[in-house]
């Protein structure tokens, strides 16, 4: 047959003929029919009318949102177009945003999205659908004549032509045999089965829920149909139930035994999700086991939101499931399931949940893990990276963006090293990888920068769409997820500030003085966006200041009283402390007096705190230097404080009564425990961020980029 010739000498189609097709399709909401209607295109229209038809029938599914009757629409057209001998190569809208796509390659890459073995399917369906056309071509049917083109169309089309004029609302094997109205009527009436309260199902959806094998096999055996019937609003059957427990192992093998295979595929709640996606959501690894091994085509069953098991195992961060998961989801046609859509969205998914597990690798039993999800990563990138340049670009410029923006460092190495080019992707503002990892001060990704070779210049010279260089994003004002990770105002001005003079290390130095779209420089962009945060600072700053000096008031005023009354007294006749040849006398003078010594160089510190300028620099080391010393003081005198007064306690009841020592040397313990659980993680974290900062440089010797 050549192309373009039509299947039979029937007279080409007019408008009506169309606007018949399309009645009949619109009043019919059946997929069966719809494919029908493809058939029927095939055999009565030209090439040309067909190809038009379609393109605009494809575009009215879209429009009304019956998106799996658009794949299906686009892949009978296909199909068609090839028994035709023609090529068909219009630009088909996508409905989900996409780039167009060609005919065929729109087909490959819907199958290999959703991992739906197409061709098989529809040529079964193609060829029920010439069945049912031969079968009404045979009919003895004889449809009322239209007005117009009633000679020319022929038995099928006539059909299709009373199916406009009667508004019929069935599908094709409806009509094939011709019955009063009213017989119709009373035939639909008595066909039509009552639904079933739902109440009925209680006792089965209670042993389902419990695990009760015994109630649910008695349930099965008053009412077989019960197996597979929906139980609950949402369309839910026992087995949605059972497997959705996590504990019900039993309750599932022994149902699955009742459910014929190929019935399993079609157990679905309103969502379109099977009791594998229910046993993925879970995290019910055994019962996923006895739901593959009795059907392994479930694990490639979509839902109505085109997610498969392995999505929503990612989705909801089910470590195991999606292991696991990995092994038996598989294509008939490809052995790579996860080479296109399907494999981005289960990348992005697996960043979602933070699979990547920074902490891993301080805890034993989940280093496995860690290593388990790296190879996850590994697996993906390698099946993108086979496929054609520009495709596998665009694939990874979104995961390599989120997992930067997220401060994902290991995915970012992976894509990097399985697809350099990935490094230069840009999202719609115009920022890199390193632009977004400033932006949201993700400093893992941002050390990456240290395994670049002279690359790392072009890296960091980028701007965005509103002109910003690197260091205009290091002077805005942090996210608050990442800003509230330091306690206090003042620390968390002196981290802005930390990351400023890191990223000016990076840039040339007219960067420094360049301008963005606001015609800000970026030290004017830090000042603006920090001037908040330097007030809070000051604030901050000033109170801690305020408590600490009153504390260190006090306690130099009972070392000072301390050290004029000595403990014991003093001899009448030298004037020396009774006690003064006693060790423990001697430890009461060396604490008292250390404990006023460093209270009032605690006291002087805080003074100069508060009397500071507060400049922005001086929130980098001078500011938490005088925080530091004061705080250390201040500890030191308390301690000081403790160990004098137990010393005097010794003195005076040591020698008659020592079993006091020990609940008053448990009492003194009491302030100082106070003080370091209450400040000392603030001090070790001052101290650690001024002298020790640790945030940036190289982590790695393997050579990124």
């Amino acid at each position: 047959m050549k192309a373009g010739e039509t299947v039979n000498s029937c007279p080409p189609t007019s408008s009506l003929d169309l606007t018949a097709l399309f009645v009949f399709s619109v009043n019919v909401h059946c997929i069966f029919s719809v494919e029908f209607l493809l058939v029927a295109i095939l055999q009565f229209c030209p090439t040309s009318n067909a190809d038009e038809f379609l393109h605009i029938l494809f575009q009215l599914y879209c429009f009304l949102g019956f998106q799996q009757l658009s794949y299906t629409l686009v892949s009978f057209f296909l199909l068609l177009s090839t028994a035709r001998r023609t090529l068909f190569y219009p630009l088909i809208p996508l409905p989900c945003g996409e780039d167009k796509l060609e005919g065929p390659a729109f087909l490959r890459v819907k199958c290999k999205s959703y991992i739906i073995p197409f061709e098989n399917y529809m040529l079964g369906l193609l060829q029920q659908a010439k069945i049912c056309l031969k079968r009404m071509e045979d009919s003895s049917l004889q449809p009322e004549t239209s007005k117009n083109n009633k000679n020319e169309a022929g038995p099928l089309m006539r059909l299709l032509l009373q199916a406009k004029d009667k508004n019929i609302a069935q599908s094709p094997m409806a009509v094939e045999k011709k019955e009063p109205e009213n017989a119709q009527s009373s035939t639909a009436v008595e066909n039509k089965e009552p639904e079933k309260d739902l109440n009925c199902y209680l006792p089965l959806y209670t042993a389902a829920l419990n695990g009760d094998w015994e109630s649910a096999r008695n349930f099965f055996d008053q009412d077989p149909d019960a197996v597979t019937a929906k139980i609950t609003k949402v369309s839910e059957t026992a087995l949605h139930i059972a497997v959705g427990t996590g504990k019900a192992k039993n309750f599932v093998k022994e149902l699955l035994e009742l459910i014929p295979t190929e019935a399993l595929a079609t157990l679905r709640d309103q969502a379109g999700q099977t009791a594998l996606h229910y046993a993925a959501i879970f995290g019910n690894v055994e019962a996923a086991k006895l739901l593959v091994s009795k059907d392994p085509g479930l694990t490639n069953r979509p839902s109505n939101t085109f997610l498969l098991p392995i999505h929503l195992a990612a989705l909801y961060a089910n470590r195991d499931m999606v292991s696991y998961l990995l092994t038996v989801t598989r294509d008939d046609i490809d052995p790579n399931p996860f080479a296109d859509k399907s494999g981005v969205d289960l990348l992005n998914l697996v960043i979602l949940a933070e699979f990547y597990a920074p902490q891993a690798r301080f805890i034993r039993d989940k280093k496995m893990m860690h290593c388990q999800t790296l190879q996850l990563l590994k697996r993906l990138c390698k099946e993108i990276t086979g496929l054609d340049y520009s495709t596998a670009a665009s694939m990874f410029e979104m995961p390599i963006l989120f997992a930067a923006s997220l401060g994902n460092h290991e995915i970012v190495e992976e894509i990097v090293e399985s697809f350099p080019p990935a490094i230069w992707s840009r999202n719609r503002m115009g920022q890199n990888i390193f632009l977004l990892a400033v932006a949201n001060r993700r400093e893992n990704v941002f050390n990456l920068l240290y395994q670049m070779s002279e690359h790392k210049r072009l890296a960091t010279q980028l701007r965005d769409a509103e002109g910003n260089n690197i260091l205009h994003l290091a002077g805005k004002l942090a996210p608050p997820a990442q800003l509230n990770l330091v306690s206090g105002a003042a620390l968390q001005m002196q981290r802005e500030l930390q990351w400023y003079k890191e990223v000016e290390t990076f840039v040339l130095p007219d960067f420094k003085d360049s301008k963005n779209s606001k015609r800000r420089t970026p030290a004017v962009e830090f000042s603006v966006e920090h001037k908040d945060l330097i007030k809070e600072g000051e604030k901050w700053m000033k109170d801690t200041a305020n408590s600490c000096t009153v504390a260190a008031a006090l306690i130099a005023t009972i070392a000072f009283a301390a050290s004029i009354t000595v403990p014991g007294g003093n001899n009448g006749d030298s004037g020396f402390p009774i006690f003064s040849n006693n060790t423990a006398f001697n430890i009461f003078a060396l604490f008292d007096a250390l404990s006023l010594f460093s209270s009032t160089a605690s006291m002087l510190m805080f003074l100069s705190i508060l009397t500071a300028r507060y400049a922005e620099g001086d929130f980098l080391y001078s500011l938490p230097k005088r925080l530091i010393i004061g705080l250390v003081t201040l500890f030191l005198s308390i301690t000081s404080m403790m160990i004098a007064f137990s010393a005097t306690l010794y003195l005076v009841f040591g020698q008659k009564k020592a079993w006091t020592l020990i609940p008053v040397a448990a009492l003194a313990c009491l302030p100082v425990t106070l003080f370091v659980t209450l400040q000392f993680p603030l001090l070790v974290g001052i101290v650690r961020s001024t002298y020790f900062p640790g945030m940036f440089g190289k982590r790695s010797e393997r050579l990124l980029f």
